[in-house]
């Protein structure tokens, strides 16, 4: 993971996750896992929802998503699609100035 962090904050980044407990990390990742499989499709849950929904996603995000989830998010009418170039997975830490923007864009229209 520490290769995909951007190099002139890896360092620093690196030992920050290093302070976590391994035993407490492995308990919130199960949990979280447990929790998603309980409430079936985000993708579903998010088309379901009349609330404006924005989708951030670096363009060089590992973690895809599938071409029929890609098409219902795309073709939702709450749901906006944001791809942030020269990210991956962790767009807040890759990119986090064109995320912020979003925020405070998103924030001053509510």
């Amino acid at each position: 993971m520490a290769s995909s962090l951007p190099p002139a904050r890896r360092e620093a980044l690196v030992a920050e996750f290093e302070k976590n407990d391994p035993a407490f990390c492995r308990h919130a990742v199960r949990h979280y896992y447990e929790y998603l499989g309980r409430h079936g499709s985000l993708v579903a849950r998010l088309r379901a929802s009349d609330v404006p929904t924005w989708v951030v996603r670096g363009d060089h995000d590992e973690v895809g998503l599938t071409d029929e989830e890609r098409a219902a998010l795309d073709d939702s009418p709450n749901v906006t699609m944001v791809t942030v170039p020269d990210a991956g997975h962790l767009v807040m830490i890759d990119q986090p100035a064109p995320v912020a923007e979003l925020i405070a864009r998103v924030a001053l229209r509510e």
